[in-house]
């Protein structure tokens, strides 16, 4: 009897002050990705009898949201709440003295310690400023995104996940402005107003006993107290890899599951890179291993492979590897690793001791440079005595740019008669060969040629 009376002063009040309530069932608790954040979503509506409804007078609200979620997930500092019906949005802003004062209070003031458990933490909202008007519906879709707190170990978090929501409203009034401090009416306040309630029932004229500046706050139903099987996949990436134009290099990730959802989710795997003309393949691209059934609910260690060819045009340097796990449902997990390209091989000048006058005007004098990147450029020029026989000259110059890493030759080559001249004065010739490779200081070789 005394509840009945309890639910019916509460219900005179909430005529009196306005109220908004989360609509019967509408409270969720979903990962629609598969892995990643939590959505957490309800409907808010103005309240009407014991559901949603018009409110019986016009008025300025603003409400109160608490969430409850296990410490170390991370929620929005602010969030927008949808319009359904009628209004606008609602802004949400995070609030720590609305989280303090919902804590601390449940259903108008009764003391609940059990809303906050050991492990959890109440994340407090307070909204913006909104119009009620006499007889009008006002709906809210809230979509609130938590991501999944971190394991204690470190690893994958598997869950499940638990979620609380909690509300309150307050008027708002030139004198009530929404940036006056938070707090919920106490157990003695509503007391006092309940009592004072039965006395108005009986016609008696009563002030009211509560402070208007404080807020109505409810008691979480247990219908807004969620639970759900949750799943994380965590990438490792491997040491620093190091290859060569041409070669294949092998990037070990590691993988980290672990999941309380039915059934638990598969992925897809692969991989990309930074490295230009690079071909990438994962040594398994599909990853759908059982959790253990067990707390932390993880499934064993696994390595999947991404595999890269190195393309022969490669140039010296840092790039990234990437390998990402999508889950069927669409959610995804990526890790960077880095591949570091260093030249292939030793750069090596080879220019002949001797070489007949014949060959050097025919087919010019040989000068092989093993490159060992692409792109690197060649100037070989060949320097003799002047005329006089005092100070060099230049008698023929090349130019050659590499593909790709191997030998690169080109030929300086001499006129006949040029050529047999040198050869009777048995004139000592240089080759002088620069050589500048991609990201490197210029070096120079230089190598005696006599004519024979």
């Amino acid at each position: 009897m005394i509840l009945k009376l309890l639910v019916f002063a509460l219900a005179a009040l909430v005529l009196l002050t306005g109220c908004v309530t989360i609509k019967p069932g509408s409270a969720t608790l979903t990962q629609p990705g598969g892995i990643g954040v939590a959505h957490v979503r309800a409907v808010l509506c103005t309240e009407g009898g014991e559901a949603c409804g018009p409110p019986s007078k016009s008025s300025e609200q603003q409400l109160l949201l608490g969430l409850v979620v296990p410490v170390g997930s991370s929620v929005p500092t602010e969030f927008t709440a949808t319009p359904i019906v009628g209004s606008a949005g609602l802004t949400f802003t995070r609030s720590e003295q609305t989280g303090q004062a919902l804590a601390a209070n449940g259903a108008n003031g009764a003391e609940t310690p059990t809303l906050v458990p050991a492990g959890f933490e109440l994340v407090g909202y307070l909204s913006s400023a909104y119009g009620e008007v006499a007889g009008q519906l006002l709906e809210w879709q809230v979509d609130i995104e938590a991501g999944l707190p971190a394991a204690a170990d470190g690893g994958s978090y598997g869950g499940p996940l638990s979620a609380k929501l909690v509300l309150g409203s307050r008027e708002v009034t030139p004198a009530l402005v929404p940036t006056r401090p938070v707090a919920c009416i106490t157990g003695q306040e509503f007391s006092e107003e309940f009592a004072a309630e039965e006395e108005r029932i009986e016609g008696k004229e009563v002030p009211a006993k509560v402070d208007p500046a404080k807020a109505w706050c409810n008691a979480p139903l247990a219908e807004n107290e969620l639970t759900l099987g949750v799943s994380e996949m965590k990438l490792a990436p491997p040491q620093t890899a190091v290859a060569t134009p041409g070669a294949t290099a092998k990037l070990p990730f590691g993988l980290d599951f672990a999941s309380t959802a039915s059934p638990p989710p598969t992925f897809t795997l692969g991989a990309t890179s930074t490295l230009s003309g690079a071909q990438l393949r994962m040594s398994n691209g599909v990853f759908g291993r059982a959790p253990s059934s067990t707390p932390p609910n993880r499934a064993p260690p696994t390595t999947r492979k991404a595999v890269v060819s190195v393309p022969k045009t490669a140039l010296p340097g840092t790039y990234e590897v990437t390998m990402t796990a999508t889950a069927a449902q669409g959610g995804a997990v990526s890790s960077t690793a880095t591949l570091r390209i260093k030249p292939k091989g030793k750069l090596t000048v080879k220019v002949p001791k001797k070489i007949a006058a014949r060959q050097a005007s025919r087919r010019g004098i040989p000068v092989k440079v093993n490159t060992r990147t692409a792109r690197t450029k060649v100037v070989a020029r060949l320097l003799g005595p002047k005329p006089n026989g005092r100070g060099k000259r230049q008698l023929a110059k090349r130019r050659a740019r590499s593909k790709e890493p191997g030998n690169l030759g080109v030929r300086l080559k001499l006129g006949k008669r040029f050529a047999e001249a040198l050869a009777a004065d048995r004139a000592k010739l240089r080759a002088e060969v620069k050589v500048f490779e991609p990201k490197k200081k210029r070096r120079r070789f230089v190598r005696v040629v006599r004519l024979k």
